[in-house]
């Protein structure tokens, strides 16, 4: 999942705090990005509702879904952007 919060760590940081309250949503490993953006990886050890778990997480303004190819072996990316990032 990639999550834009450009110049806003704090916001990043209660979205993550929120994931890892989720029973059914295990926070793997995050990493920076030049852009300012977060790459975060999960884990879900079961089936869930995924993206309308996202955007009821206050702060959260979009979520986006892109389909990866198949043919490549790229799995679905999931883009979150924060409340006040553009």
């Amino acid at each position: 999942m990639r999550v834009d919060a450009i110049d806003s760590v704090l916001s990043v940081i209660s979205f993550v705090n929120t994931l890892r309250q989720e029973h059914d949503i295990r926070v793997i490993e995050l990493v920076g990005s030049v852009t300012g953006g977060v790459d975060i990886w999960l884990a879900l050890p079961k089936p869930i509702d995924f993206i309308s778990t996202l955007r009821q997480i206050e702060g959260v303004s979009r979520v986006e879904t892109h389909q990866g190819n198949d043919d490549k072996g790229d799995e679905p990316q999931v883009y979150v952007q924060l409340a006040g990032c553009s």
